[in-house]
């Protein structure tokens, strides 16, 4: 019993040497997106971003809402 578990895993560790070397050496990753705005949309956009900070304009009422449903949950967890 045990000589055909040993010829088993060495049947599975043959397939798998097999497999590992006939893949190829190098990979290749490719991506891409697709936009569906025009192009002068985007490149306002771009724009805005570059010169006003997301963070300064709206870190304020972000960190207001963050405060909000902590002080919700802690609530919630007492009852």
């Amino acid at each position: 019993m045990l000589t055909k578990i040993v010829i088993g895993v060495v049947v599975v560790i043959g397939v798998f040497a097999v497999i590992v070397a006939m893949r190829p050496s190098d990979f290749r990753v490719e991506r891409s997106a697709v936009v569906a705005a025009p192009a002068p949309v985007v490149f306002m956009a771009k724009a805005f971003c570059m010169f006003m900070s997301m963070d300064k304009m709206v870190g304020g009422e972000f960190e207001k809402g963050l405060a909000q449903m902590k002080s919700v949950a802690e609530s919630a967890n007492k009852t």
